[in-house]
């Protein structure tokens, strides 16, 4: 957001014509444009005759009385910014994302409301995307990355996907979705930090949440972590809550302790809410604790669909999963390359207590009726059926993605392992 300094006196005048003839904004500019009602007694001067100026003019000082149609004389106000960016320079940007930004802030969440400020923005965005202006250092298109931010704001409140996929194809034709890793002096100077910060976020966000591209997304949130200001807590507890999980799934990486603490001290209850979900979800990965990950996805259903975060979940779950049969080939001793899969399936399904289980209900049903034949065994064997099924189907996909070298032998109910380096190394610290 853009900062407006009171270091106006009530006698000051700011004069509106200097700006355009001299293409640039300060903080007097944006007071101009500002929608709030103003207390003092600044006056501002208009003398061109431009007529798109003049309607510029008349709206803001309608909003400075404090206008009770606010939103529409903001929607109006970016309508006639629009006009004026047509021939206007790169300095323009900035006004023009103030006034969309400030229409955004205005708007309900009323759907018709939202949908008529997306079009109001996004005929913005395409102003700056599509300057045909030869002169770099007075093209307006480094406008369009803040501005593709609040078309993100809008469609994210409007929870529509395909508006955001198709935003993202319009970035992708226009190779927008690039990482610049060296960015030209115009594009240093043009394009604020916090702007691409949110940019590589909102990305990140899209390609992790809704394509499932984990890879990319962790790119752009890294990016988006490193060049994010070390002061906004909350903003880096927004991107680690999506880079964490993420980066597990397509690096196989999790982070330090130490690191995390430093990152997240105080970012309040959420930070800390965090903190313990991020640590519980190391914990589960580096233990292979299969029964308590999954007890420690149910109980965070809520937080992991609210956060887009559910999909990678599951995919860690094949991690988790990985470090427990790791672990049970060691317990079973010797070396052995072959592991019957009867020994997993037990410690897997929690078979001593689902047996406990089934002879309770076998119980409780024969006292009602003891005419019926109860066979415990036939049973308890499809109990132990049933979850080396489930095993089969989990380590076949571990084989496949190269997570386990071996094969599986589905007629003896077991998986022979290679020889040599039966598990290849995957995970790290960061």
């Amino acid at each position: 957001m853009i900062k407006i300094d009171s270091e106006l006196g009530p006698t000051d005048a700011v004069d509106i014509d200097l700006y355009f003839k001299k293409k640039y904004s300060d903080s007097g500019f944006y007071l101009f444009l500002s929608a709030t009602k103003k207390e003092h007694q600044c006056t501002f001067l208009l003398q061109s005759s431009d007529d798109k100026l003049a309607k510029l003019y008349n709206i803001c000082i309608k909003l400075h009385a404090g206008a009770y149609n606010i939103l529409s004389l903001c929607q109006e106000q970016v309508r006639i910014m629009n006009r004026i960016s047509e021939t206007e320079t790169d300095w323009i940007t900035e006004p023009l994302w103030f006034v969309c930004h400030q229409m955004i802030q205005y708007c309900s969440t009323d759907t018709a409301q939202l949908e008529n400020c997306g079009r109001l923005i996004h005929r913005s965005f395409n102003l700056c995307l599509n300057d045909r202006n030869p002169v770099l250092s007075s093209n307006r298109k480094s406008g369009s990355y803040s501005l593709a931010n609040l078309e993100f704001i809008i469609y994210h409140k409007l929870k529509n996907r395909d508006m955001m996929k198709n935003l993202v194809k319009v970035l992708q034709s226009r190779n927008m979705d690039i990482i610049m890793d060296q960015p030209s002096n115009k594009e240093k100077n043009s394009i604020k930090v916090g702007h691409m910060v949110r940019y590589y976020y909102y990305l990140g966000e899209y390609y992790g949440c809704f394509e499932s591209d984990f890879n990319k997304a962790s790119t752009f949130l890294s990016i988006a972590l490193l060049h994010c200001n070390f002061n906004y807590k909350t903003h880096i507890a927004k991107i680690l809550v999506l880079l964490v999980p993420f980066v597990i799934v397509s690096r196989k990486m999790y982070p330090n302790e130490k690191v995390l603490t430093q990152l997240l001290s105080a970012t309040g209850q959420y930070g800390e809410k965090l903190f313990k979900f991020i640590i519980q979800l190391v914990y589960c990965l580096k233990s292979g604790d299969i029964h308590g990950y999954d007890k420690f996805v149910s109980s965070n259903e809520v937080f992991l669909l609210k956060n887009g975060i559910y999909v990678a979940m599951c995919h860690i779950r094949e991690l988790v999963f990985l470090k427990f049969f790791k672990t049970c080939t060691k317990m079973i001793g010797n070396n052995k390359t072959i592991v019957p899969l009867s020994s997993i399936a037990e410690v897997y399904g929690n078979y001593s207590q689902r047996k406990k289980k089934i002879r309770r209900l076998i119980n409780m049903k024969s006292k009602k009726d003891t005419k019926i034949p109860i066979d415990i065994t036939s049973l308890e064997n499809k109990e132990m059926n049933e979850n080396m099924d489930e095993l089969e189907c989990l380590l076949a996909n571990l084989i496949n993605k190269g997570f386990i070298k071996g094969y599986l032998s589905h007629s003896n109910r077991c998986i022979v392992l290679s020889k040599n380096d039966a598990f290849p190394h995957l995970s790290s610290s960061l």
